[in-house]
C-alpha cells in the first residue's frame, strides 16, 4: 500500500505537471484552467523534502536526545564506525551507555565489548561482565559467549555470574556457532575424564587381584 507520503509526492508531481491546452481554448478557459492547478498546487502543500544523509543524522540526534534508546543505540554505532559522522569512540561510548541503562540489550553488549577492549572507555573486566551479564539475561547470545569467555579465562566466575560451561549452553541453545563449539570440547573433555577414571579404577582392580593370588 502506497504511503501517505509517497501518495502526497506523486500527486504533487502531477499537479506540477506541464499540461497542454486544446488549439483553440479561450483565453478565459486557459485563465480558469491555470487559476485550478494553483489552487490545487496549494492545496496540496511543498513537495516532501528528499531526507539526505544530513537530515537523517539530525533526525537521528533529535530522536536520541529526546531519550529514544534505538536511537541512541544508532547513534552510539554511526560514531564507533564513522558513519557519517568523524569515528569518535567516546561519544559512542556515551550513547551506547545512555541506551544500555534503558535496558536495551545490543547497547548493553557493545558498551562490553568497548570495556572489554579499552576502545572509547578505560579499559576493564569487572564492566565488560557487568554489561554482558546484563545483555546475557535479555536473551542476548553474543553478550552470553563472550561473557562466558571472560569467566573461562579468569578460571570460573563468581557465584552470582554463573559457570562458563552454563552461558555457553544457553548461547549455543540460540544457535550461536562458537558456543556449540565449545560445548562439544567440554563434553568431549568431561567424556575423556571420565574414561581415564574408570580406567585407573580397572587397573587398580586388576592390580589388586593379581596381588590377592
Amino acid at each position: 500500500m502506497e504511503s501517505r507520503k509517497g501518495f502526497m509526492g506523486r500527486r504533487w508531481a502531477i499537479a506540477g505537471q506541464d499540461r497542454e491546452y486544446p488549439a483553440k481554448t479561450t483565453g478565459l478557459g486557459l485563465a480558469l484552467g491555470l487559476a485550478l492547478g494553483l489552487a490545487l498546487a496549494l492545496a496540496l502543500g511543498p513537495p516532501p523534502a528528499l531526507a539526505g544523509p544530513a537530515q537523517e543524522f539530525k533526525e537521528l540526534q533529535k530522536n536520541a536526545e529526546a531519550g529514544d534508546p534505538k536511537a541512541q543505540r544508532d547513534l552510539g554505532l554511526r560514531y564507533e564506525s564513522g558513519l557519517g559522522v568523524p569515528v569518535n569512540k567516546t561519544e559512542a561510548a556515551r550513547w551506547y551507555r545512555r541506551a544500555a541503562e534503558k535496558n536495551d540489550h545490543n547497547a548493553q553488549y557493545s558498551l562490553g565489548l568497548m570495556y572489554e577492549f579499552g576502545d572509547g572507555v578505560p579499559q576493564s573486566a569487572v564492566e565488560a561482565k557487568k554489561w554482558y551479564q546484563r545483555a546475557a539475561e535479555g536473551g542476548h547470545r553474543q553478550a552470553m559467549r563472550d561473557l562466558a569467555g571472560l569467566l573461562e579465562k579468569e578460571g570460573g566466575g563468581a557465584e552470582a555470574i554463573g559457570d562458563p560451561l552454563a552461558w555457553y549452553k544457553k548461547a549455543a541453545e540460540l544457535g550461536d556457532a562458537r558456543s556449540e563449539s565449545k560445548v562439544a570440547q567440554a563434553m568431549a573433555k568431561a567424556e575423556a575424564a571420565a574414561k581415564a577414571k574408570e580406567d585407573a579404577k580397572a587397573a587398580g582392580a586388576a592390580k589388586e587381584a593379581a596381588a590377592a593370588k
